[in-house]
């Protein structure tokens, strides 16, 4: 009975765990570092200066390490991502998983 109870507990939290948000009614706003700090993150600058704007995605440069927040429209943070180690498909596929695709050609 507890193996069972855990078993689906855990399933409860994978799935809670990949929320897809409506890009009408969330936001998301990469933050992130410039100039020199973002030179040691090749693949960050590499998805910010080729890829970003494939994506409804805002881009804010304030220092620190960067992340990608996903925020309703009354400025409430529903999640944070550290993408600092991230490669640029990384990236894109966090923003994919989140229900934010690619522009249409």
């Amino acid at each position: 009975m507890k193996i069972k109870f855990f078993i689906i507990f855990l399933l409860t939290l994978m799935i809670q765990s990949k929320e897809v948000y409506n890009p009408r009614e969330v936001s998301a706003v990469l933050k992130t570092c410039s100039g020199w700090g973002l030179g040691k993150l090749p693949q960050v600058k590499e998805f910010i200066f080729h890829d970003s704007t494939d994506y409804p995605l805002e881009i804010v440069y304030c220092g620190g390490d960067p992340y990608i927040s996903f925020i309703d429209s009354h400025g409430n943070i529903l999640s944070e991502h550290k993408i600092k180690t991230f490669t640029r498909s990384r990236i894109a596929n966090l923003l994919e998983d989140h229900g934010f695709h690619k522009y249409s050609d």
